[in-house]
């Protein structure tokens, strides 16, 4: 009986000694050594397959022969092959090499890419078209994403990568789908996406996406209805972009300057200081239709801090309230 196990073991480990021998730890046979005269597409292949060491002495081997312009072909050619079947690490090494060809091919990629029902891969896919000329992507890109919400199949290219890769090429056309993109997200790449594309019209759209929770929820730490990050970084870019003063919630930003969130609070009183030499009677007037509570937390914060801006807006905000509270509040900072 004890023969018979032992014989069983023994049958078991040289099967598993043999496993071992044929297949390394991401299921493929053991990395070969990389030559002069190994061909360009089994080298590519190669890095693929294996990555790490092996990804490493292909990219040198080929930097060294001066080979990424004769790479592209093959490389696009293997993308297109096994896209539906590579495995992730082989995926994300095959676009990493691929970045490196400066292609001109790169929506014929793309396109294939975003055809695979992976989330990783249409993240590759975003990004490898960071690579392509803008003026021989811009307008597909634009028809592609038209063509999605069309379809109601938008949601799965509102990722970061997206808008990088948007923000990177400089298509200006779809700088909606990137508003759509942080209403739904608040994903702060939209953000940057959105500045860059429409300087102009991004105060006002960023505010927008601002005005979404309710006062009650701004007198919170965290926010839930909106990305804090986004939020703070969203009132940094405004404190030197201007909302417009036509914006019909603009009073908001008070609400923000009363916040219990430190950051949010101060962002907030920036883009105020902004606001004021531009227009204090507007402002003063928004001022006084907000939440007494939201007032006074900025007339307290004028006790600590009066500079000028604020002694300006709290002179026109007593003039114009009809809140007797509020007028003798600012009356007591004697100013």
């Amino acid at each position: 009986m004890i023969g018979k196990t032992i014989k069983i073991l023994t049958i078991c480990y040289c099967f598993l000694t043999f496993l071992s021998s044929c297949v390394s730890f991401d299921g493929s046979h053991s990395p070969p050594e990389i030559t002069n005269r190994m061909p360009l597409e089994k080298k590519l292949s190669n890095a693929i397959d294996f990555g790490g060491k092996t990804f490493s002495e292909v990219v040198k081997e080929v930097n060294r022969q001066n080979l990424w312009k004769k790479a592209e072909k093959p490389l696009s050619s293997l993308i297109i092959a096994n896209a539906d079947t590579w495995q992730s690490w082989q995926m994300i090494n095959a676009a990493n090499l691929y970045k490196k060809t400066n292609a001109r091919n790169v929506d014929v990629i793309f396109f294939k890419l975003v055809e695979v029902d992976r989330p990783l891969v249409t993240k590759l896919a975003w990004e490898i078209l960071k690579v392509a000329e803008p003026k021989r992507v811009g307008s597909l890109i634009d028809s592609f994403l038209s063509s999605l919400i069309l379809e109601g199949k938008i949601d799965k290219h509102l990722i970061p990568e997206m808008a990088d890769a948007v923000r990177v090429l400089d298509i200006k056309s779809v700088y909606d789908v990137m508003k759509l993109g942080l209403f739904k997200t608040g994903n702060p790449s939209f953000v940057l996406a959105m500045t860059k594309l429409n300087p102009e019209k991004s105060p006002d759209d960023l505010f927008d996406y601002l005005v979404l929770p309710e006062n009650g929820e701004l007198r919170q730490r965290a926010l839930k209805s909106i990305d804090t990050i986004t939020a703070l970084q969203i009132l940094v870019y405004l404190g030197e972009n201007p909302i417009s003063f036509a914006h019909r919630k603009l009073g908001k930003i008070f609400v923000y300057a009363a916040s219990r969130n430190v950051g949010l609070r101060e962002a907030a009183r920036k883009v105020i200081d902004t606001l004021v030499p531009i227009n204090v009677e507007v402002l003063a007037y928004e001022l006084s239709q907000q939440p007494a509570w939201a007032q006074l937390s900025i007339i307290e914060s004028a006790r600590r801090n009066l500079t000028s801006n604020t002694k300006n807006l709290l002179y026109h905000l007593r003039k114009i309230t009809v809140d007797q509270n509020i007028a003798e509040e600012v009356g007591l900072l004697r100013f």
